[in-house]
C-alpha cells in the first residue's frame, strides 16, 4: 500500500498520475481541508454498505513523504503478502509465484 504525509498527517493513495496524486480519507472531519465524498457509480452493489471514503487530488509537490509499506503473512511455513483485511475476519493474501501458489491451493483473481 502506498501512503503520502500531506500537511503532516499521513493518507492512504489510491492513484498517482503524472505530477497528481489521490489521496483517500475515512476521516470526515479531512473534508474541512478540500476532501470530498467518494461518490460510488450506480452500478456497484450494495452502495449503501461501502465505506464513507474521502478523496482530494494534490500536486507530488505538495507531499512532505511518499511511501509504501508492504505486509507480509506467514501461512504453511511461506511468507506471502498481506493483500487485504478489510473484512475483518479473514486476511487476502497473494503471491507471484505460480509454484507457490498452486501448492497452497490458491487460485487466479
Amino acid at each position: 500500500m502506498i501512503y503520502a504525509n500531506y500537511k503532516g498527517k499521513v493518507y492512504k493513495v489510491s492513484e498517482i498520475s503524472g505530477q497528481q496524486v489521490r489521496l483517500v480519507s475515512e476521516d470526515k472531519n479531512d473534508t474541512t481541508n478540500g476532501f470530498k465524498l467518494k461518490e460510488y457509480p450506480d452500478y456497484y452493489l450494495n452502495k449503501d454498505i461501502l465505506p464513507n471514503l474521502y478523496v482530494k487530488e494534490v500536486s507530488l509537490s505538495n507531499l512532505s513523504e511518499l511511501f509504501e509499506i508492504k505486509a507480509f503473512v506467514r501461512y504453511q511455513c511461506e511468507n506471502f503478502e498481506l493483500i487485504s483485511n478489510s473484512d475483518k475476519q479473514y486476511l487476502l493474501i497473494g503471491t507471484s509465484d505460480s509454484k507457490l501458489a498452486k501448492k497452497n491451493g490458491f487460485y487466479k483473481n
